[in-house]
C-alpha cells in the first residue's frame, strides 16, 4: 500500500517539479501570457538560505493593455508590481520567455528583458521602488528578480 501511495505522489508531483524552465518561468505561465489569458501561480523557493514566496498573476486584457501583477515576500519585506503591457510588449515579453539559458540562473536574458519592462514606470507601478533599485546594487543574489 505504501508503494502505491508513493507512486501516485510521484506521478502527481513530477509535472510540477519539471514544469519550470531554465529561465525561471513555467511553461504554463508562458502559454497563458502569450494570449494574456487570466492565470495565477504561486511558488516558494529557498535562495542562499532565505525563503521567498513569489505570486504571479495575469489578469487579462483591459482594453489594449494586458494586466500583470507580481508579489514577492521574504523576511518581512514585500515587493509588489502592478503592470499594464501593450500587445507589442506582450509579444516581446513572450518571446523573451522562449529564451533558455544554458545553466539555471546564469546569463538569463529572459530575466534581463523582463526587468527592463517591470522596472519601467510607464509599464508598472512598484511598491518599495527604492528597494527595487537599491537591492539590485547592494545584494543582487538575495533579491528575486522579475
Amino acid at each position: 500500500m505504501k508503494k502505491i501511495i508513493t507512486f501516485i505522489l510521484i506521478l502527481m508531483l513530477a509535472p510540477v517539479c519539471y514544469s519550470y524552465s531554465l529561465n525561471g518561468f513555467t511553461e504554463q505561465f508562458a502559454r497563458k501570457f502569450k494570449t494574456c489569458e487570466p492565470y495565477y501561480e504561486e511558488v516558494s523557493f529557498n535562495a542562499n538560505g532565505r525563503v521567498f514566496h513569489d505570486k504571479k498573476q495575469i489578469t487579462g486584457w483591459f482594453g489594449d493593455y494586458c494586466g500583470y501583477k507580481q508579489t514577492v515576500r521574504t523576511s518581512g519585506v514585500t515587493l509588489y508590481a502592478a503592470c499594464a503591457f501593450t500587445r507589442s510588449q506582450v509579444n516581446t515579453l513572450y518571446n523573451a520567455l522562449l529564451i533558455q539559458p544554458k545553466v539555471f540562473g546564469v546569463d538569463n536574458k529572459t530575466q534581463d528583458i523582463w526587468d527592463s519592462y517591470v522596472l519601467n514606470p510607464q509599464n508598472c507601478k512598484l511598491s518599495n521602488k527604492n528597494l527595487f533599485k537599491e537591492s539590485t546594487k547592494l545584494d543582487k543574489k538575495y533579491i528575486p528578480r522579475f
